[in-house]
């Protein structure tokens, strides 16, 4: 290679940082060899954008990942209040259940006031039947809405436990006051009427795998255990009149 070869080739290297520079080169005789200084900064910065590369990779990567994270968040918290809340259609599905149960303590309350009304032993005070009465009709009133909130449902059976469970709970003096077995066990059958449609709503709750229906399940639990304890009192009341008349 001559000079003139030499010194084109020079012209045409050029530094990619710094366009207009020459590459520094060593000659050795006709040999020409670049410069172990110039070689190593090539290296540092091919180095450099290496590292470059890599660390974008790495923001990249850990931006997917936020991302996937986000999102498979958003799902689960979806999910999770899926499996909590019920729809408006699993609600709705319980309409006839809990409207027979509205009529079936309706009823009790009639069965209840015509003792009182005949003055019969009582088994419930006066002020309570008034709130058999009132625990149906908020029931009633709640199903025949647009939408059936379970929050409200829960409310309208606690109503309706506490009512109940005022039965046999009589704080009057009860005097001259008659009984009659045929009423007693009117009561009794009452009472098994309103446990039936208690009953019938539980295994329709327990059908649906959400936690709201759960909660509800677990009140209409309640109510059976608490129309079992009364269904009991009036059979005993009805064991110790047939004594008394033997």
């Amino acid at each position: 290679m001559n000079e003139g070869d030499l010194a084109k080739n020079q012209d045409s290297i050029k530094d990619p940082k710094t366009p207009e520079a020459k590459i520094p080169v060593l000659q050795e005789g006709t040999e020409s060899v670049l410069d172990p200084g110039y070689v190593e900064q090539l290296q540092i910065r091919a180095d450099q954008a290496r590292e470059a590369t890599q660390q974008d990779q790495e923001e990249l990567s850990t931006t997917r990942q936020n991302l996937d994270h986000a999102y498979t968040g958003e799902a689960g918290e979806a999910e999770s209040r899926d499996t909590e809340k019920m729809s408006q259609k699993e609600l709705g599905g319980l309409k006839s259940g809990l409207s027979n149960l509205a009529d079936s303590v309706r009823g009790l309350f009639v069965g209840l006031r015509e003792r009182d009304q005949g003055r019969l032993s009582p088994l419930i005070d006066p002020q309570n039947i008034d709130k058999l009465k009132s625990s149906a009709v908020s029931l009633k009133s709640l199903i025949e809405g647009k939408n059936i909130e379970s929050e409200y449902l829960m409310g309208a059976i606690q109503k309706i436990i506490e009512a109940i469970d005022t039965v046999g709970e009589v704080s009057r003096k009860q005097g001259q006051l008659k009984e009659n077995e045929d009423s007693l066990r009117k009561i009794k059958f009452l009472l098994s009427n309103v446990d039936e449609r208690c009953k019938e709503i539980f295994r329709d709750l327990r059908k649906i795998e959400k936690t709201e229906a759960k909660s509800i399940a677990s009140s209409v639990e309640k109510a059976h255990e608490v129309i079992g304890q009364k269904r009991n009192f009036i059979a005993r009341r009805i064991v110790a009149f047939e004594r008394y008349r033997s």
